[in-house]
């Protein structure tokens, strides 16, 4: 809420050293989200953004959310938002549902847009001299300045 960004609410929790979901989680007896038995786990941006955006801090409780891909198959997929099932207000809040969307407003949530079928006429046709991989076309202001970027 003071307007800090994920990297420095991240910084800040290592040099505290406050455990991670996955660190906590081992010292209560759980698995500890793959880690190994001496292994570390730093908070990192990412993980700070997943928390942001989790609904379970303000109280709704959500069932259903993923769906076995089948016995063969490996994994699991994550099922639409309106299949499953969600309460609100079902288990303590960590923090208010005001405050909540209001820290949804401070960190949107950016998606890319659509994936476009068109290609460039050199799309996987220009490859990089010294590692091989392909370099895609990246648009730009100005008719003059090409350019060719890893992806």
């Amino acid at each position: 809420m003071s307007g800090k960004g994920n990297v420095e609410i991240a910084r800040v929790l290592n040099e505290k050293k406050y455990p991670t979901p996955g660190t906590y989680k081992r010292l209560k007896g759980g698995f500890g989200y793959g880690l190994k038995q001496n292994q570390e786990s730093i908070w990192d941006s990412m993980k700070i953004l997943s928390i942001l955006r989790d609904e379970r801090c303000k109280g709704t409780l959500i069932i259903g959310r993923y769906q076995s891909a089948g016995i063969e198959a490996e994994g699991r997929w994550k099922r639409r938002k309106h299949h499953g099932f969600r309460k609100e207000h079902a288990i303590p809040a960590i923090i208010s549902a005001e405050d909540f969307e209001t820290i949804q407003k401070m960190h949107p949530n950016r998606k890319r847009g659509k994936y476009r079928k068109e290609h460039h006429l050199l799309y996987r046709k220009i490859k990089c001299g010294c590692c091989g991989r392909y370099l895609y076309y990246k648009p730009s202001g100005s008719w003059r300045a090409v350019q060719f970027i890893f992806l």
